[in-house]
């Protein structure tokens, strides 16, 4: 890990002009770039353009050279080391925690305290704007705290269904989350709850329309988020992962060969080593105009886009993969490695129709820095790379790219893997919820690779371990919040005797085993709740075997039937 920067106090920072002259100069890169990867056929020898170049900086030279030598040169047989700049940039947690912080801190450098300000905020204006319901009181942001947690709890102890929780049956109910707050809270608040204002939501004709317009705020604040709190290592993989959703959507997708078959496809770019994500972008379908270089090659550099200039190698797999965008990466100062399809555009004719037979054969070609190998291991696979070392490995017979790959390449699997244990939420019909919970597991698990990178005085103790992080992350989210009236105690242990409350001679008010039912005495004066129910009641006469309300109900009613 690099060393921690340097305090305000040892720089002054930068004059006007220097500042003016750096943003001009990044400017005039940045054009040089784009104009090479989004046509490539610009790219020509002029006596004109000439003397641009002679006026250009050295940067822009060694970026012209570094293309015009990968595209004019063709592939040969004759290898050689390949020539790539040294890793150089800072890694680890940005702007550390003190070392006694706790789990919600570092949780809460991804989703603060404004965010369950908001989501308080919204919950209540969708619920004033679905019209007056007796049953809903306003929330706030403690509130929705809790709500969160409980959710999280219920992703460690997944039960069938959610008022498993609440049951009166001991073998499935949970009194921590019942002493939280009651069921029918709950389920209000999961009614009801909204990330922002969707009475403006723009059409599917509307130029400003979205997919993702219901989220869409909560993805904006949390990406950036994502970059700024920790810096990754030099390794990083790209891959696509799986939210998932049997609902009604126009870009769910289905994708037989992953554990989770039907959802909502996301992008993701993670470390390697930690499986911290450093981004990701969620697939909403093809999008008009079509793309010059395809989908894979724009969700590589859309993710990759904010470590650019930075020499860091990035792993993906052939349906990524391709010759122009290793080409094109390699212009912004970042290197590949991956499989790729072996008849992509762009490889050689030698590579694409080799027919290796025996384990162990190997092809290799190459052009600049680009080596494309065929390898015949249990089967034959194709791998494009921009730094890997040419030959095998002498330890293992494999080539270097295959080893590099297969060591590198498993940072999203990693983050997929850890997000599977301990899900967040529950299922239901809404699709943006699905994405909510994703972002809050996301934040869970980043959260917890910092915790692994900070410094802890006092240390954590022996075993801490992922579950034990993620529990005291949904405790503290709590803190100790509870909007129950009065504390849930232990049932007795003769709970199944049924126990007099009130008595007229031989007839008892008893409890209902079971659900409630329909109180005879308001059926018969035709009493309705504010809702225009009937109401219920979880009593009844023993001796009778009539439900009756425990307040009123049982004294009239025997009252007039006994005189």
């Amino acid at each position: 890990m690099a060393s921690e920067i340097s305090s305000d106090s040892e720089f002054d920072g930068f004059d006007e002009e220097q500042v003016l002259s750096a943003v001009e100069k990044d400017r005039e890169i940045q054009e040089r770039v784009r104009r090479i990867v989004d046509n490539e056929s610009d790219v020509d020898v002029s006596e004109e353009e000439s003397e641009d170049s002679a006026e250009s900086s050295d940067e822009d030279e060694m970026c012209g050279d570094i293309y015009m030598r990968n595209v004019n040169r063709d592939w040969d047989h004759e290898l050689s080391e390949v020539n790539i700049p040294a890793f150089e940039e800072e890694t680890g947690v940005q702007n550390r925690l003190n070392p006694d912080a706790r789990p919600i801190d570092y949780f809460f450098r991804f989703l603060p305290q404004v965010f369950f300000e908001n989501l308080a905020t919204e919950t209540n204006r969708y619920a004033t704007q679905k019209g007056p319901d007796p049953r809903w009181s306003p929330t706030n942001a403690n509130e929705m705290r809790a709500f969160v947690s409980i959710n999280i709890f219920m992703g460690v102890r997944q039960l069938p269904c959610i008022s498993n929780y609440w049951s009166t049956d001991e073998r499935f109910s949970d009194p921590f989350i019942a002493s939280i707050m009651p069921k029918t809270r709950f389920v209000k608040i999961n009614q009801y709850l909204h990330l922002r204002d969707t009475s403006n939501t723009p059409g599917r004709n509307d130029p400003a329309y979205d997919p993702l317009f219901k989220v869409r705020n909560l993805i904006d604040v949390i990406q950036p988020k994502l970059r700024e709190t920790y810096k990754p290592g030099k390794n990083l993989s790209v891959d696509e992962g799986m939210i998932g959703f049997k609902g009604r959507l126009h870009f769910r997708q289905y994708m037989p060969a992953k554990p989770t078959k039907w959802g909502i496809k996301v992008w993701q770019i993670c470390e390697s080593d930690t499986g911290y994500c450093c981004g990701f972008d969620i697939y909403t379908g093809k999008k008009p105009g079509g793309r010059q270089h395809g989908l894979g090659y724009d969700v590589v550099w859309n993710l990759s886009k904010h470590y650019h200039h930075q020499n860091r190698h990035l792993y993906f797999d052939r349906f990524f993969s391709s010759v122009t965008l290793a080409e094109h990466l390699e212009l912004v100062g970042t290197y590949v490695c991956g499989t790729i399809v072996a008849n992509r555009k762009g490889l050689p004719d030698n590579v694409k129709k080799a027919k290796l037979k025996n384990r162990g054969d190997i092809i290799q070609m190459q052009k600049g820095n680009l080596i494309a190998t065929s390898f015949k291991d249990k089967r034959q696979i194709t791998f494009l790379s921009s730094f890997a070392p040419p030959h095998l490995d002498e330890n293992t017979g494999k080539p270097h790219v295959n080893i590099l790959y297969n060591k590198h390449m498993g940072g999203v699997d990693k983050f997929d893997q850890m997000a599977s244990y301990y899900p967040v939420g529950r299922p239901g019909t809404k699709w943006w919820r699905y994405i909510l919970w994703y972002i809050v597991n996301l934040s869970i698990l980043n959260a917890w690779v910092l915790y692994q990178k900070s410094e802890k005085n006092p240390p954590p103790q022996k075993g801490y371990d992922h579950l034990g992080f993620r529990m005291d992350v949904a405790d503290q989210l709590r803190a100790g919040f509870t909007s129950r009236k009065h504390r849930i105690g232990r049932k007795a242990k003769n709970c199944n005797k049924k126990i007099a409350i009130q008595s007229i001679n031989h007839h008892e008010l008893v409890k209902i085993d079971g659900r409630k039912k329909m109180c005879r005495e308001c059926s018969l004066h035709n009493r309705k709740t504010l809702s225009g129910r009937p109401v219920e009641t979880t009593f009844k006469c023993g001796f009778c075997d009539l439900p009756l309300c425990r307040n009123g109900c049982f004294t009239s009613f025997h009252e007039r039937n006994l005189n």
